[in-house]
């Protein structure tokens, strides 16, 4: 399984000094985060490895989520001592791996710019258009010719 991002580089993105016993969560967390990404991104990997996506953008949203975990490890929202309080953003709050979804989109563009994904439409392949006043009951239900006679309809 492909890790995207190392200790060193959450390390570098902390804005305190991190100390070194917090490297063994720090690694786990990683390596979940790089797991997630990846069930979200399967050809993530392989596109790496073509060079078609630079390993820094997956590393960097990586490290964005466990440091978001690691700075808030129990999700509060709001904080108060005395007359201070301080709020949260709902997504800096989380305290869980969390990917936008915007960047996730991002990993999923190609190089010619296109998603890659998206949805297709099936219909019958045959001319449509709306009901013809004889298919259809005066108020535009359809009712069965078998049944049109039992409930007084022509």
């Amino acid at each position: 399984m492909a890790i995207y991002a190392t200790w060193d580089d959450v390390k570098a993105m902390y804005e305190l000094p991190m100390p070194d016993e917090a490297q063994p969560r720090i690694d786990a967390l990683l390596k979940q985060a790089s797991a997630r990404l990846t069930a979200l991104v399967p050809s993530l990997p392989a596109r790496i490895a073509a060079g078609t996506v630079d390993p820094d953008l997956p590393g960097g949203m990586c490290v964005e989520a466990v440091l978001r975990v690691y700075r808030n490890p129990s999700g509060v929202t709001q904080q108060a001592t005395g007359p201070f309080s301080r709020s949260l953003h709902a997504t800096a709050a989380r305290n869980e791996i969390y990917f936008d979804p915007e960047q996730v989109k991002s990993l999923l563009t190609d190089v010619n710019g296109s998603l890659g994904i998206g949805t297709f439409r099936v219909a019958v392949p045959a001319p449509q258009g709306p009901a013809a006043p004889l298919d259809t009951d005066p108020v535009g239900y359809y009712t069965p010719e078998q049944l049109r006679l039992l409930w007084g309809r022509w």
